[in-house]
């Protein structure tokens, strides 16, 4: 943040519409990846709609909220011409379903798995 990368890019559209062309032309999918609650989800999506993405990773982790936030993942996928995947608090079978039910295209995982590496044989097993 202090050197003007990171998530201070999202406030410099720009810019990161910018370094996201330099990478269109390359034989790979992109990726990016936000904190949801830095930006509003239609302003935000009228630009980035059009920089050629692949998908868009939407971090929808609100403070004071446990779990996913589905209403600010939900507003992401409404505006989104992009694939979404929701990222955020994905614990079990159940918080999984409700990413995908909410209209994202792919859900992630990190801190599950961390606190057990047993996750994803749990979830591939009751998914």
């Amino acid at each position: 943040m202090e050197k003007g990368g990171g998530q201070n890019l999202i406030h410099r559209l720009e810019l990161l519409s910018n370094i996201i062309s330099i990478f269109e032309s390359k034989d790979f999918p992109i990726s990016l990846k936000i904190r949801g609650n830095t930006v509003d989800p239609r302003s935000f999506l009228k630009i980035a709609n059009n920089w050629g993405l692949d998908y868009l990773h939407i971090d929808s982790y609100q403070d004071g909220l446990e779990g996913t936030d589905l209403n600010l993942l939900t507003s992401f996928i409404s505006f989104s011409k992009i694939d979404v995947i929701g990222n955020n608090s994905v614990v079990d079978e159940r918080s999984a379903k409700a990413i995908l039910d909410s209209g994202a295209s792919y859900f992630s995982v990190a801190r599950a798995v961390r606190r057990n590496p047993d996750f994803f044989c749990t979830l591939v097993k009751d998914f």
